[in-house]
C-alpha cells in the first residue's frame, strides 16, 4: 500500500505547477468579496407610540367637534382647550414620526 501511495504522490508532485500570476490571491479574494452577497439591512419600525398618538389627536379634533356642535353637556370645555390639545399631541405626533424615521 506504501508504495502505491509513493506512486500517486511522485504523480501529483510532477503534475504540479506553480502559479506564475503573483496577484492571484489578491484577485481570488477581491472576486470573492464581489460575488458575496451583502448584507440585508431590516428595520424594525414599531408603531405603538405613532398610533397612540394619532389617537390622541383623533380625540382632540373629535373634543372639537363636539364643541362646535355643542354636545359637550358634562365637559366645560372652551374651543381653545381643544385646540391647544390638538397642537400639543400634533406636536408629540411629528416629533415621534421623526424620531422613528432618523433613528434608522
Amino acid at each position: 500500500m506504501k508504495e502505491f501511495d509513493n506512486e500517486i504522490k511522485s504523480h501529483v508532485k510532477a503534475n504540479m505547477s506553480k502559479i506564475k500570476d503573483e496577484n492571484f490571491t489578491s484577485k481570488v479574494v477581491t472576486r470573492h468579496l464581489l460575488t458575496r452577497k451583502k448584507k440585508v439591512k431590516k428595520v424594525y419600525f414599531n408603531f405603538e407610540a405613532l398610533i397612540f398618538w394619532i389617537i390622541a389627536v383623533l380625540i382632540g379634533i373629535a373634543l372639537l367637534i363636539m364643541k362646535l356642535i355643542n354636545e359637550t353637556v358634562f365637559f366645560e370645555i372652551q374651543v381653545k382647550h381643544c385646540l391647544i390639545l390638538i397642537s400639543l399631541t400634533l406636536t408629540a405626533l411629528i416629533y415621534k414620526w421623526v424620531e422613528k424615521m432618523y433613528s434608522v
